[in-house]
């Protein structure tokens, strides 16, 4: 299987793959077998940084969202908060909140690709 991901993290022996800030899967560590690691300088979309620098701005990117945290998520999106807001409240970057409304089918995935206004780091 191949995946185009940008940064990995690892807990609780699972590593979470992740591209722009949107979680794309999550696997056993006993299921890696290998990472490539690969580089494409050509493109000027391609941005290097780190989980540090981008949690400078998301206090909570890349960490795993909790059953109660979904759940007031899944609460407050649907009382009309946007998902700018949404993201304010966690602490997390837009594509995060939009991702997680779509993988609990709260959201159609097809909004899943939009940016928001601003950057998310």
């Amino acid at each position: 299987m191949e995946l185009e991901v940008d940064v990995l993290t690892f807990e609780g022996g699972s590593v979470t793959f992740w591209l722009r800030g949107v979680e794309v899967g999550v696997f056993s560590w006993d299921a890696v077998g290998a990472v490539e690691l690969t580089s494409d300088t050509s493109s000027p979309a391609s941005r290097v940084y780190s989980v540090d620098e981008v949690r400078k701005q998301h206090g909570n990117a890349y960490q795993r969202w909790s059953k109660e945290d979904e759940q007031l998520l899944v609460e407050l999106h649907t009382a009309g908060q946007g998902v700018d807001a949404l993201a304010r409240r966690f602490a997390r970057q837009p594509s995060a909140i939009r991702s997680r409304l779509a993988k609990l089918g709260v959201e159609e995935s097809s909004r899943l690709g939009q940016q928001s206004a601003s950057p998310p780091f």
